[in-house]
């Protein structure tokens, strides 16, 4: 299955940015889930180099969206455009975005990674268990995680980031 995924190709829509003049009033942050007295657990993979990353450790004192996703998730694939577009609206020293690809290859992903472009690191949970221990039943899952290392946001679907209600809720948690 993992053969027939890697020779089918990946297609991203292409969206332009967020227009607000011309687009109906966003809902979007509405679909984000408060959540109270959760810490950041702890998230240690390596990245697309082989590099150890520890989230806790490596983006201490930094806001956080992280989101669990896979190259065959067609949700996962269309939001990260607009991950990128958010990215480069929001202070770096005070916010990341850090992707948990869920069991993918490294051949896989690269390939992937060669048509999408992504401004942010990509965590490689080969097994699974990463994700099993986050509690991720659906993807694209995210997380809003602020400054003090607290969980203050869930959602279980896929999201337009730089929607304006949404980059609210992004500059909020950088606070």
């Amino acid at each position: 299955m993992r053969k027939e995924r890697h020779n089918t190709g990946f297609v991203v829509a292409s969206r332009p940015p967020y227009d607000a003049s011309t687009e109906p009033q966003s809902t979007i942050a509405a679909g984000l889930l408060p959540v109270e007295g959760v810490a950041l657990q702890d998230i240690r993979l390596t990245n697309m180099d082989g590099k150890a990353v520890d989230l806790k450790r490596d983006y201490a004192g930094k806001a956080l969206l992280v989101t669990f996703w896979a190259t065959w998730c067609p949700h996962c694939v269309e939001e990260i455009p607009s991950m990128n577009r958010a990215l480069s609206q929001l202070d770096k020293d005070r916010f990341a975005i850090v992707s948990v690809s869920y069991k993918d290859t490294d051949a896989i992903m690269n390939a992937f990674r060669k048509k999408v472009p992504m401004d942010f690191p990509v965590l490689m949970d080969r097994d699974g268990q990463v994700s099993k221990a986050w509690k991720v039943y659906a993807f694209p899952s995210s997380f809003l995680i602020d400054r003090s290392g607290r969980v203050r946001y869930s959602i279980n679907t896929g999201a337009v980031w730089d929607a304006p209600d949404m980059l609210e809720k992004l500059r909020d948690i950088s606070q």
